[in-house]
């Protein structure tokens, strides 16, 4: 009894009050609810450059059909996809809701669009394990980038979706946990801002750029690495840092509107600065270092997240003045 109380008391003194009151909140308290019955706006004129050269290295990430392959499992679906396998890991069911496959060439319009309705007659608010914040997260962002892609597939009923799993995301995210989980809540909320229009989107991108700012110089130390000292997120916190300036490079205009003025310059300089960060810990066969929560296969390459860099306008990252990294 000792020795649980002394590991309790060595964990709990480590978070912040703040974090503290939260993961009481979040974990007595049931999720809350949204409700949304209108027909969101979307903005006009949005841009962004599809990564499909980042999500395409990740080994097993697939959807063909009714078949999906992530993990080095496959599972095929002879009718309506169940989106809550009991037969396979929990891991494999949140890649499933991830819709990282939307990123996929050799996905076509169609498949997608099934995929996509699938989901919303499938997977009502709070079910699980699509609605946990970090799965929402990364989903919200994945259907911004296609949907602004292919508007013919932006249905009313998608939507709605939408809108509704970004008010509810807002009222649910990840103040416990923080670290690589709430810089995605934060990330999501900003790209819903700046897909859709109104109040709320306004609110979203606000709220989005100003935690985002904070968490980038929370989180990246002073020689470009994620504080969590983790190889693969470090490489997925990069994608991370990259696809916010994406956002922000290709819609000037609504971040010059926030408070953060520095927003674009701050994100591209540490970009740069987890490349060399990424760079220097390689092994000489370029793959990564399996340094705690770190497997191979799982985070993008150097070369692809270099490339993504350099369409985003950015200089290869031997040639960057030393000056911008100081």
């Amino acid at each position: 009894m000792i020795k649980k109380v002394f590991k309790l008391f060595n964990t709990l003194r480590h978070l912040k009050f703040k974090q503290l009151a939260f993961f009481i909140v979040r974990r007595k308290l049931p999720a809350a609810s949204v409700v949304y019955s209108g027909q969101p706006s979307l903005r006009d004129g949005v841009s962004l450059q599809l990564p499909t050269a980042v999500s395409g290295i990740r080994d097993g990430d697939q959807a063909s059909g009714q078949s999906f392959s992530f993990l080095n499992q496959r599972k095929s679906y002879a009718g309506t996809i169940d989106w809550s396998p009991n037969d396979m890991p929990r891991l494999w069911a949140y890649n499933l809701h991830y819709f990282d496959y939307l990123r996929e060439s050799a996905q076509s319009a169609k498949q997608n669009n099934v995929l996509l309705k699938s989901w919303v007659c499938n997977n009502p608010q709070g079910s699980q394990p699509g609605w946990e914040p970090f799965t929402a997260s990364l989903r919200i962002v994945n259907w911004v980038f296609y949907l602004q892609a292919n508007p013919q597939a932006a249905t009313p009923p998608l939507l709605q979706s939408l809108y509704t799993q970004v008010l509810w995301l807002e009222k649910n995210d990840e103040r416990h946990i923080l670290a690589n989980h709430y810089f995605e809540n934060l990330k999501a909320l900003a790209f819903a801002g700046v897909f859709f229009v109104g109040h709320d989107a306004e609110r979203w991108l606000a709220k989005g750029t100003k935690g985002l700012r904070e968490q980038l110089l929370e989180q990246t130390l002073a020689d470009g690495g994620h504080y969590e000292r983790t190889p693969q997120y470090h490489a997925l916190m990069l994608e991370n840092y990259l696809d916010v300036v994406n956002l922000s490079a290709h819609n000037p205009a609504l971040f010059k509107q926030q408070k953060n003025t520095d927003f674009v310059v701050l994100f591209r300089s540490h970009c740069v600065k987890a490349l060399q960060f990424y760079r220097g810990i390689l092994f000489p066969d370029g793959l990564l270092p399996l340094f705690n929560d770190s497997a191979f296969g799982i985070a993008p390459s150097f070369d692809a997240l270099q490339a993504y860099w350099q369409r985003l306008g950015g200089e290869p990252i031997e040639s960057v003045a030393s000056e911008l990294i100081d």
